[in-house]
């Protein structure tokens, strides 16, 4: 997924600008009603991207919270309460394996 180049973004609202007044200098209405026009729409788009950039770094960090107490209290603890260290070493190890490589931190 490629994102939105906010610097790329800041020159185009920067270009936009300048050729908004030459049109104006220029007495170009109609021209200069359809970059408006584009102009408020590009921004709208790229706020909305920032948006959506906020929710999915909430997403992720929920997931990960998620994800660290699965691994926790629902594995890590009740493994430990099997004792497979002492009965089972090499399944034990594969476990804690598994656990650890699914750590997303």
């Amino acid at each position: 997924m490629q994102g939105i180049n906010a610097i790329k973004h800041a020159e185009l609202i920067r270009l936009i600008q300048e050729v908004e007044a030459v049109y104006i200098e220029h007495d170009v209405k109609d021209d200069l009603e359809k970059l408006k026009l584009q102009h408020h729409h590009v921004l709208e788009l790229f706020q909305e991207y920032q948006r959506t950039l906020i929710r999915i770094e909430d997403l992720i960090q929920q997931y990960q919270n998620c994800a660290h107490n699965i691994r926790k209290n629902c594995v890590s603890q009740p493994i430990r309460k099997l004792r497979l260290d002492q009965h089972d070493p090499e399944q034990h190890r594969k476990l804690i394996q598994g656990i650890n490589a699914s750590s997303m931190k």
